[in-house]
């Protein structure tokens, strides 16, 4: 769990560093926008993949492969981060 969580910090830190190179604009208009936006993404996608493999187990560590959430987390991330590209660029093609 410990593996999850640090990727919960560091994907969210990895996708501020790139976020100006994939869309034009200062950091601080996109930057913490998109770090807040993969943190939370990848915290509850890798949550609900456990919990549902899981069941209600909530009192305990997780008996399978941390990979699996780690996985888990990085997809969501993933999707947020391509998310919200795609809605900056689209909010800038229409401005």
């Amino acid at each position: 769990m410990l593996l999850i969580g640090f990727s919960w910090i560091l994907i969210p830190c990895l996708a501020g560093m790139i976020i100006t190179k994939v869309v034009p604009g200062a950091w601080d208009h996109r930057g913490p926008t998109v770090i807040m936006l993969t943190a939370v993404a990848a915290a509850f996608t890798s949550m609900l993949g456990i919990l549902i493999t899981e069941g209600i187990n909530g009192y305990g560590p997780p008996t399978g492969s941390p990979w699996f959430g780690l996985g888990l987390s990085f997809l969501g991330a993933l999707v947020a981060f391509v998310a919200y590209v795609a809605d900056v660029r689209r909010e800038q093609k229409h401005a």
